[in-house]
C-alpha cells in the first residue's frame, strides 16, 4: 500500500527536504460594462511572478485607458470607536493602448490591479 500524500509530505519535511510552491498565474480577460449598450472595452491581463502584461483586445472608442494601481487594506477604528475596513490605493501607471496593443511590466508591485476607461483614464478614487 502506498503512503498518503500528507504522510509523504510530513516525512519529506522531517527529513530536511525543501518544499517549494508556486502560485498559479493570475490571467484573465474581462469586458468593462458601460451605461451605453453600444460601447465596449475588453482587456486581457496576465500577471505572473516577475511580470504583468495588459492587452487591449477591443474597444468601441479604439483604445483602452488603463490605470494600474495597488491597494492595501486594513482594519481601522474611527474617532467614535467604530471599526471599519479602509483601503489605501497607490497609482502605479496610466497608459493608453490601441486595440490589439500590449504593454508589459517587469517586476511590477505585488497585488497590481487595473481599472479601465473607454474614453479617458479612470480616476483612482473610482477604481476598486
Amino acid at each position: 500500500m502506498k503512503p498518503s500524500f500528507p504522510l509523504t509530505l510530513l516525512l519529506a519535511l522531517l527529513s530536511g527536504c525543501a518544499i517549494s510552491t508556486q502560485l498559479a498565474p493570475d490571467t484573465g480577460s474581462r469586458t468593462v460594462k458601460t451605461t451605453d449598450p453600444d460601447t465596449k472595452v475588453s482587456i486581457n491581463t496576465s500577471k505572473v511572478p516577475g511580470s504583468a502584461t495588459f492587452t487591449c483586445q477591443e474597444s468601441t472608442s479604439g483604445a483602452c485607458y488603463i490605470h494600474a494601481f495597488t491597494s492595501v487594506c486594513a482594519d481601522s477604528t474611527n474617532t467614535s470607536g467604530k471599526k471599519r475596513y479602509v483601503c489605501e490605493k497607490t497609482s502605479f501607471d496610466e497608459f493608453m493602448l490601441r486595440a490589439g496593443e500590449s504593454k508589459s511590466f517587469a517586476s511590477p508591485p505585488e497585488g497590481l490591479k487595473e481599472c479601465v476607461g473607454l474614453n479617458s483614464f479612470p480616476a483612482l478614487k473610482d477604481c476598486s
